[in-house]
């Protein structure tokens, strides 16, 4: 019997005979930087989400923008650490949201090895 797929996806290898469970990443709200306590200037207000630009099911790359956040003073796309397949997008546009929320899980691409 074959194990159950993770997101629909699952591969096999023969050389290795086992089988490889694709690769799940959570992305977050990244912690604001230490000046934003100290200045005053860019963090006022909640951080509220303005733009979700991926769907479930988009292909991003490393430093693709997955959303946009903004206080009352700036705007600030949060990136891809990853390059993959977007699997559960956890946020809209509208939401509240603070350092450490979970935004977008992501199946981790596949490096191909040169031959």
């Amino acid at each position: 019997m074959l194990p159950s797929p993770a997101c629909g996806r699952i591969r096999y290898s023969r050389k290795k005979e086992s089988f490889e469970m694709p690769e799940l990443k959570e992305i977050r709200i990244p912690k604001a930087p230490a000046c934003w306590e100290s200045c005053g200037n860019c963090a006022t207000g909640e951080l509220r989400v303005s733009s979700v630009d991926v769907a479930v099911g988009s292909t991003v790359t490393h430093d693709d923008t997955l959303i946009v956040i903004e206080t009352d003073k700036i705007s600030l796309d949060i990136p891809s650490p990853y390059a993959g397949t977007v699997v559960e997008v956890l946020v809209n546009a509208g939401d509240t949201v603070k350092e450490g929320d979970v935004i977008v899980s992501v199946e981790i691409a596949e490096i191909e090895e040169m031959s």
